[in-house]
């Protein structure tokens, strides 16, 4: 019995990472390789501390800025502004929560209701890791702590996640095309 529990539940673990695998872009060899599954709020060995070129300051700045703009886009409710985050073919994995959802009207869509309950909402950032691994790729890792306010004082909850995001430099700027996100607690 409980082996056939044990195979049932790698299985949806499986399924789980192949389809998330579908949308996860391909590294060049410079980069780390995170997993296409819920980020963890462990620290991995591809974030371990190394040296930054001058070359990459403008660009990690550049990438944390964006992080920023992120969270205040999702306390503006200004979802269409996403499009200046994240890639047109970007995929989200949100598996740990409600799912994986690929290209940004379907990541648009996701947070706008997921949000909706929660007229105010304060999304702090911190603790970012950001390696430009490549011209064109980088990867960075950002502990968030949500903070979600109904319209009552009954029902405040705070959710403490971790980002872990592959960025791509585009003719526009650096955007996400993939990212993890892991809920390491609620209260």
């Amino acid at each position: 019995m409980r082996v056939k529990a044990l195979c049932s539940i790698f299985s949806v673990f499986l399924l789980g990472l192949a389809s998330a695998a579908e949308g996860y872009p391909e590294l060049p060899e410079s980069c780390p390789q995170i997993l296409p599954a819920p980020a963890t709020a462990s620290l991995p060995n591809f974030f371990l501390p190394k040296n930054i070129r001058d070359s990459q300051l403008d660009d990690i700045e550049i990438i944390r800025q964006t992080l920023h703009f992120y969270a205040l886009i999702l306390d503006s409710k200004i979802f269409p502004l996403l499009d200046r985050v994240f890639t047109p073919s970007a995929t989200a994995n949100y598996s740990g929560l409600a799912g994986i959802f690929n290209g940004l009207p379907a990541i648009e869509t996701f947070l706008a209701g997921s949000l909706a309950d929660y007229p105010k909402t304060q999304h702090l950032i911190s603790n970012h890791i950001i390696d430009v691994c490549a011209p064109k790729n980088a990867i960075s890792q950002t502990y968030f702590q949500a903070t979600h306010f109904p319209n009552t004082t009954a029902g405040i909850f705070t959710a403490y996640v971790t980002h872990q995001d592959i960025w791509e430099k585009t003719q526009d700027g650096w955007r996400i095309v993939y990212s993890n996100f892991g809920i390491t607690g609620r209260r």
